[in-house]
């Protein structure tokens, strides 16, 4: 049985192999009898849409082996996620089916000259796109794609008669008529073209699929089947849609079909079924331990193992350091809490890292205990949370799965924390005996933190590979490549703490630019600090130190001009004004590589940048909501309250108060953590709270402005009891400063 969950696996994740688990196959008849069935003159775009993980591939070979047995459907497949330029991709996608039209089955006039006018249109266009390529390149000159001379290469194939043509080419407006034509002749081929992973594009490679897409989806007999995670794909096209990208969507897409997520009784049962052949493997009695597994699952898997490869890769860990600790036959440690132990170690690296420094052994709770019950003055959540600060997990599922891993973890817990966090007493119902060698028993931890697999982690090679890195392009192509993975979080954390990559001066400024470019993508947790963002602007101070002081207003310039991203810089403008007595707020303290300017100079790059601002926080490339709370701060302190207003009151003009509702709840989120004060309570509104509240808020925009989006947001009725209250917060707080409103928020 060694490599019987390798086999099973193997199938289950291969779209060809693997069963219908999730009883689609119906629906897959359902839409291949439909694909099959068109006979009108347009040409038909059926999108599935599904979140990553949710079984689009397994569905679409489903529906390709249906069409196959009607037998009146030509299949295409065009994989773009192949290849990197826009050029390359026009290439290949008329490449791809000029195959089909071209093939040798088929050798009629009317086959013959439909091919060679799509070979034309393909001509066009792709000549079209490396001229976008070239003036669109960063760099302002046009750079090698890799690949893309062997794709024109097959695509411009001519014979040799046409080296005298005379020239007179039809245009594309004419070569589309004539083709319009020729797919409408009777007997003309079906062929529907499919195309898979398109969330797995960045936003230009998925906007150059739908402009292919557009200008040949009139050809009837010619028709599409896309795949991907709708809300991407929306996202991307809100470049060339004026952030409309849905309604662009539906202008593209006739047929939008949703694939749910799989359910958790699947997922869950997915999961139990890899853990019995792994117990197998290694003679563990799983099914004695069923009702613990129950336990595990509903307090704090099922939140994070949310589809079917989620499942694989844990399963993938577990399996790996189940071989590592099985002896004779026998597994050496206990497989629920290996489970446990590997979940963590996916899931919240930064809690597992701790643990694993310090591991919890008797004398630690007896220590932490009483230094819980001594200290009565602090919060709860800073009495028993000092292990997992992270905020990797919710509040809850760290709970709960600590004390399922660690039962004697509950007596640090403040009664009030016992009492929101957990919901049954299972972690001391299921308290494994020192015979079951069970984590919380100090002698065998080492076997539980001191195997520590590279399955699921970024690879020692790949991290080596990225420092060595030249190329500000590569550095970012990896950056979100690797976000998916979940390697990039752990790439900032690993080059946080590693010394030589800070003693190393080789492209200080390639990198910088490369973070700074992809930080509106990083995550942020929802409070002032921000996460992984946070993490990497440490990281990016600490790198912005190697440069010589004398450089750095000049690289800084440079990096305002050509980042693509803003977060990171918006930081580094703010410690800028802090460092030189310019800043819009008291308070602050400046980082110490930030290196002196003069107001003048500070105002100078901050009105540079001000159009990406605009831009990125106007389309929400920089990402705007209640959550980002470290992200609105940096802006305003960036900017100033008077910049910022600016762009909120274009978004007014528009009756449009999403940013200026972000802002406010962000702010009455910040408050409440700070002086431990429901402020969405009604009775939470008075002078001293609501003049807080309206404080916090002079940061971001002035008191009019204020006003008139209060006046504004109660204009759109019904407001949910919490924005009544926030707004009664605001227009309180006016009065409390000598200002006025006759909107009446008690009616609403």
């Amino acid at each position: 049985m060694e490599h019987l969950l390798e086999r099973e696996m193997a199938v289950w994740d291969d779209p060809g192999s693997a069963p219908d688990s999730l009883h689609r196959s119906e629906f897959a008849s359902r839409v291949a009898t439909g694909l099959s069935n068109w006979t009108s003159n347009e040409s038909l775009v059926t999108a599935i849409y599904g979140p990553w993980g949710s079984g689009k591939t397994w569905l679409l070979k489903k529906i390709e082996e249906q069409l196959a047995q009607a037998g009146n459907t030509t299949i295409c497949h065009f994989s773009p996620w192949q290849y990197e330029s826009n050029a390359q991709i026009a290439a290949e996608f008329f490449g791809s089916i000029l195959k089909v039209l071209d093939s040798p089955e088929d050798r009629s006039e009317k086959s013959r000259q439909r091919a060679t006018l799509w070979r034309k249109l393909g001509q066009a266009v792709t000549i079209g796109q490396i001229g976008v390529l070239a003036a669109s390149t960063a760099w302002g000159i046009p750079l090698p794609v890799p690949g893309v001379l062997e794709s024109l290469r097959k695509l411009f194939k001519v014979g040799q008669d046409r080296a005298a043509s005379d020239g007179n080419e039809p245009g594309i407006s004419e070569l589309r008529n004539q083709l319009l034509k020729l797919f409408s002749e009777p007997g003309a081929k079906k062929i529907l073209v499919m195309i898979d992973d398109l969330d797995r594009l960045e936003d230009e490679q998925i906007r150059m699929i739908f402009r292919l897409v557009k200008t040949t989806a009139n050809f009837p007999n010619l028709n599409y089947l896309l795949l991907g995670e709708r809300g991407q794909l929306s996202a991307a096209l809100d470049k060339i849609s004026d952030g409309q990208g849905d309604r662009y969507l539906e202008k593209i897409v006739q047929i939008p079909l949703t694939l749910p997520r799989a359910s958790s009784h699947q997922i869950r049962g997915r999961l139990w079924d890899g853990l019995e052949i792994v117990a197998r493997s290694c003679n563990y009695e799983l099914k004695n331990h069923l009702e613990r597994f129950e336990s595990f699952w509903r307090e704090f898997l099922r939140k994070s193992l949310l589809n079917y490869r989620s499942v694989y890769r844990l399963l993938t860990t577990v399996s790996f350091h189940a071989k590592c600790l099985t002896k004779e036959g026998t597994l050496e440690v206990d497989l629920l809490d290996l489970l446990g132990i590997d979940f963590m170690r996916g899931n919240a690296p930064k809690m597992y890292d701790k643990l694993a420094a310090d591991p919890p052994d008797s004398a630690w709770f007896l220590s932490n205990r009483e230094y819980a019950f001594a200290d009565k003055d602090r919060k709860d959540s800073e009495v028993a949370l000092e292990l997992i600060k992270g905020k990797e997990l919710d509040q809850a599922s760290s709970f709960r799965l600590l004390v399922h891993l660690f039962p004697d973890f509950y007596s640090l817990l403040p009664e009030t924390t016992k009492q929101t966090a957990f919901t049954g007493n299972d972690h001391q119902k299921f308290k494994l005996s020192p015979a079951d060698r069970p984590i919380w028993d100090d002698r065998f931890q080492p076997l539980y933190f001191q195997i520590s697999s590279d399955a699921g982690f970024l690879p020692t090679s790949r991290y080596r590979e990225f420092v060595s890195l030249k190329n500000a392009l590569e550095m970012i192509r990896r950056l979100k490549e690797w976000a998916s993975k979940g390697w990039r979080s752990q790439l900032i954390s690993y080059l946080n703490d590693d010394p030589s990559f800070f003693e190393s001066h080789n492209n200080v400024e390639e990198f910088l630019l490369a973070l700074s470019s992809v930080s509106d993508d990083l995550e942020t947790d929802g409070s002032i600090l921000g996460r992984e963002l946070d993490t990497a602007a440490r990281l990016w101070m600490k790198r912005f130190a190697k440069i010589p002081e004398g450089d750095r207003m000049q690289l800084l310039r440079h990096l305002v001009e050509e980042s693509s991203g803003i977060s990171i810089l918006l930081l580094v403008i703010e410690e800028l004004r802090n460092r030189n007595d310019a800043e819009f707020f008291e308070g602050a303290k400046a980082e110490s590589a930030i290196p002196p300017a003069t107001k003048e100079e500070i105002e100078e790059i901050t009105e540079s940048f001000l159009p990406q601002i605009e831009n990125r926080f106007m389309h929400r490339k920089f990402p705007v909501g209640p959550d980002q709370a470290w992200r609105l701060y940096r802006l305003a302190h960036a900017i100033g309250p008077i910049r910022l207003e600016s762009i909120l009151r274009r978004e007014l003009a528009q009756d449009n108060t999403e940013a200026a509702w972000a802002i406010a709840k962000a702010v009455i989120s910040g408050l409440m953590a700070r002086l431990g004060l429901d402020l969405y309570k009604i009775d939470s509104v008075g002078p001293v709270a609501s003049r807080n509240v309206i404080e916090a808020l002079l940061q971001f925009a002035s008191p009019d402005f204020w006003s008139d989006f209060q006046k504004l947001a109660l204009e759109k009725d019904p407001l949910p009891e919490v924005d009544s209250v926030l707004l009664l917060h605001i227009r309180t707080g006016l009065d409390t400063m000598g200002g006025s409103t006759d909107s009446d928020i008690d009616d609403k």
